[in-house]
């Protein structure tokens, strides 16, 4: 017992063997940053995955995001004007100078803008004190967790019928109702 546990603690390795971090990204929904930073409601009002006593609002998990960020994505610039644009930019560059921001439709980022970039830097995330806190005291809980986010993948040998899919998609997710025109108000004798 004491051979094989010595072999699987050696056969062990770090992150930081593995890869390095290297850049931070934070996506930006274009379409609703605006409304959402506005927002005073509370990180707990959004989702009952919160722990109670995170008494953070809505704007300031996005400030934290933001101000952390080395490379801002805002997605879905062509759902808003360009005078809605701006306004989102001058405020994720208010929050963060010295980040680069990056405007885009429907997540199509050049791969550079976000992967290999060096643009990471221990000593400026070191200034975040709840980062910090959360490395010294190994107390992180991942977003996946602290927010309810999960994913998944599917994997099978034969794809997906798109029109079943799109069909069983459609009527699950999306609420359709046929409008029906009013009468008039004499009515049609």
């Amino acid at each position: 017992k004491g051979a094989a546990s010595t072999k699987s603690t050696q056969a062990m390795t770090t992150l930081s063997e593995l890869a390095r971090l290297d850049t931070c990204v934070t996506v930006v929904d274009a379409s609703n940053f605006l409304a959402n930073f506005e927002s005073v409601e509370s990180v707990r009002d959004r989702s009952a995955e919160v722990a109670e006593e995170d008494e953070r609002t809505i704007t300031d998990l996005m400030t934290d995001q933001l101000e952390f960020a080395d490379v801002i994505i805002v997605n879905k610039a062509d759902l808003v004007s360009k005078a809605e644009l701006e306004a989102v930019k001058a405020v994720v560059k208010r929050l963060n100078p010295t980040g680069e921001v990056v405007t885009c439709s429907h997540s199509q980022v050049p791969l550079s803008c976000v992967m290999n970039t060096g643009l990471f830097s221990l000593q400026k995330a070191e200034k975040f004190p709840e980062w910090r806190q959360s490395v010294i005291e190994n107390n992180h809980v991942p977003e996946t967790e602290e927010y309810g986010i999960s994913s998944f993948v599917y994997r099978a040998d034969r794809p997906f019928h798109p029109v079943r899919l799109y069909e069983d998609f459609t009527e699950r997710f999306f609420f359709t109702q046929a409008l029906v025109p009013e009468e008039d108000e004499e009515g049609d004798e």
